[in-house]
C-alpha cells in the first residue's frame, strides 16, 4: 500500500507538471484562446481537443474510470464526429466534459476477449484521449439520435455471474456488450453536483446512452449495457428516458455472493481503500460520498439513508459492508418493478444448475431467435473474468471468511430492514424471477 502511495503521489506530480507546461506553451504560442473558443456552443466545430497519450496510471485497474487516469499533451482541435470513428469510445465523463479514448483498430474493447470490463480495455489499450465539452456532447448526441439496435441492460448484485451472462449474450451474432461503461458510475458518483441539476443530469444519460450505442460498421441489431452493481441506482432514470429498454437483474443467494465479492476484493488495494474511508472518521468526512455510493449501488434515495449514517455504517464488518450492498441491490430491484419498469430477474443458480433452459429463456425475454443458442452455451465454459485482477485462476487459493454470530445479527438486522431472507434461511426467489423448468 505504501508503494502504491509513492505510485500516485510521482504519478500525481509528474501530471500537474505536464499541465502546467502545456499551459504556459498555450499562452505563449497563443492555443489558450483556441482552449477557451473551444468551449463555447458557437464553436463546436472544432471543439473537439485530441490529445497524446503519453502515461498511464490506476491506483487498481478496478477503480473507476477518470480524465486522471492518463498522462496526454496536446495535439490538435478537430470536428466532434471524431468521436465517430469505430475505434473511439466513451471512457468516462467530468462536470464539465465528456471523455473518449481512441485504441488501434484492431482492437475491440467491447470484446470480452480483450477484457471482461470495457473501462479495463480501454484503459490498457488507449493511445488517444479526446475531451469534448458537455454541450458540444449533448449536440453530437442530438444529431445521431437514439440508437436504431434494440437497447437491453444487465443489473446485478455483483459476483453473481454478470459477466457470464453478458458472455453469453455477446456470443449471439449482431450483439454488442459494454462491460460496465465508466461513464455511468462516474456520472452517479458525481451527484448530487451543483453543476449538475436533475434536467441536466436526465439529458447526460441520454447523451451516454446515445454516444456509447453510436451508429457502427458493423451494423448491430442489439446493444446489451451491463451496469455496474455498484451503480443500479441510475436504472429507474435509464428506463425513464428510454420506455423500450429491456433490463435484466441478476442474483443469486446472498451468503455466497458476499463471500465470493471478499475472495475477490477484500485484500485488494481497490478495497482497502474504501474500508479506510468506512472506519475512518476523518476519511468520512471529505470522501463519504464514495464509500455510502458504494454500499447503497448508486445513492440518491432516502429509503436507504439509515444505512449511510456514521454510526452504523462506520462500524458494519466486512461482511456485513458486502451484506447491504447485496441487500440495497434487491431492494432497488423490486422497487424498479413496482415502479413499472419493465425488467425481470434470473437467479445465477439456476444458470449453474440448468444452463440451456436458462438461455432458452433469456432468449426469449429478448426476442432473439434460437439458432444460436449452441453459440451462447459454449460461452459459457470459459472463465468471463479472463484477463482480469479477479480472474478464476488468480482467486483459486482465497477463502471467504467465517461468519461470527456478531456478523450474524448486522446481517439479518440489514435484511430485516428491507424484507429480505435472513442468511440462515434459504433465500425466497425476488418477484418477477424467471421460473426455470
Amino acid at each position: 500500500m505504501i508503494l502504491l502511495l509513492l505510485q500516485y503521489l510521482l504519478y500525481s506530480l509528474c501530471r500537474w507538471s505536464v499541465i502546467f507546461i502545456q499551459q504556459v506553451v498555450y499562452f505563449l504560442s497563443g492555443n489558450f484562446q483556441s482552449t477557451d473558443r473551444a468551449q463555447l456552443e458557437n464553436e463546436y466545430e472544432l471543439s473537439a481537443q485530441v490529445m497524446q497519450i503519453r502515461w498511464r496510471w490506476k491506483f487498481h485497474l478496478l477503480f473507476i474510470p477518470s480524465f486522471g487516469d492518463f498522462i496526454a499533451t496536446h495535439q490538435q482541435f478537430a470536428h466532434p464526429d471524431y468521436v465517430l470513428s469505430d475505434n473511439v469510445s466513451l471512457y468516462t465523463i467530468t462536470a464539465t466534459h465528456a471523455v473518449f479514448v481512441e485504441t488501434p483498430p484492431n482492437v475491440d474493447v467491447h470484446s470480452s476477449d480483450v477484457n471482461a470490463f470495457m473501462y479495463i480495455a480501454q484503459f490498457r489499450h488507449a493511445h488517444r484521449v479526446i475531451t469534448l465539452p458537455m454541450s458540444s456532447f449533448h449536440k453530437l448526441a442530438a444529431e445521431i439520435g437514439d440508437p436504431k439496435a434494440k437497447l437491453t441492460c444487465n443489473c446485478s448484485v455483483g459476483r453473481c455471474g454478470s459477466t457470464t451472462f453478458l458472455q453469453l449474450f455477446e456470443a449471439i451474432p449482431g450483439v454488442v456488450s459494454l462491460a460496465e461503461p465508466g461513464s455511468f458510475t462516474r456520472l452517479q458518483l458525481m451527484m448530487p453536483h451543483p453543476q449538475i441539476p436533475p434536467a441536466e443530469y436526465m439529458l447526460r444519460l441520454q447523451s451516454i446512452v446515445r454516444l456509447l450505442c453510436k451508429p457502427h460498421t458493423s451494423k448491430p441489431t442489439m446493444y446489451c449495457i451491463k451496469i455496474a452493481s455498484s451503480t443500479t441506482a441510475v436504472v429507474e432514470a435509464i428506463a425513464a428516458i428510454f420506455p423500450k429498454m429491456r433490463f435484466l437483474f441478476i442474483y443469486r443467494n446472498g451468503k455466497e455472493t458476499v463471500q465470493s465479492d471478499i475472495r475477490a476484493h477484500s485484500k485488494s488495494s481497490y478495497f482497502r481503500v474504501l474500508r479506510a474511508i468506512q472506519i475512518s472518521p476523518i476519511l468520512r468526512l471529505f470522501l463519504t460520498n464514495t464509500m455510502t455510493k458504494w454500499c447503497t449501488a448508486g445513492g440518491g434515495t432516502e429509503r436507504y439513508s439509515w444505512a449511510t449514517k456514521d454510526d452504523f455504517l462506520g462500524s458494519l464488518s466486512v461482511f456485513s459492508t458486502f451484506w447491504l450492498k447485496w441487500a440495497v441491490n434487491c431492494s432497488r430491484y423490486i422497487h424498479f418493478r413496482e415502479s413499472g419498469i419493465q425488467i425481470k430477474a434470473v437467479r445465477y443458480e439456476d444458470l449453474l444448475d440448468k444452463p440451456e433452459a436458462v438461455c432458452q429463456v433469456l432468449l426469449n425475454y429478448y426476442e432473439i431467435t434460437h439458432q444460436h443458442i449452441a453459440k451462447a452455451l459454449h460461452s459459457l465454459q470459459r472463465d468471463s473474468q479472463r484477463n482480469t485482477p479477479i480472474s478464476r485462476n488468480k482467486l483459486k487459493n482465497e477463502r471467504g471468511i467465517t461468519i461470527t454470530p456478531s456478523i450474524m445479527a448486522e446481517v439479518n438486522f440489514i435484511s430485516s430492514r428491507l424484507g429480505l431472507s435472513k442468511i440462515t434461511e434459504d433465500m425466497k426467489a425476488l418477484p418477477g424471477t424467471f421460473a426455470i423448468n
